[in-house]
């Protein structure tokens, strides 16, 4: 979904929504009463190819926390929604 910002079109590549992430992912801690301390806002994925690639930060990681080291990683951690996935 495109976004306009200073009138610039951007594509964050997410859909900005809260998603059950499972006893896995689930940290304690809700976001300000408005969600249960296992969902979680899906993250914009701007620049990921570049840390694919390693020309932008080798080091990065990835799941709210930096838990994960790859990105297949992160995948795996998912559970609650994405299990059928």
């Amino acid at each position: 979904m495109a976004k306009v910002i200073n009138d610039q079109t951007i594509w964050p590549y997410t859909d900005l929504l809260l998603h059950e992430m499972g006893p896995t992912l689930d940290d304690g801690v809700a976001e300000e009463g408005l969600s249960l301390s296992s969902q979680w806002r899906t993250a914009p994925l701007w620049g990921l190819a570049m840390t694919q690639t390693q020309r932008v930060n080798r080091k990065a990681s990835f799941l709210h926390d930096g838990r994960a080291h790859r990105l297949e990683e992160a995948i795996i951690w998912h559970a609650g929604e994405a299990t059928t996935a």
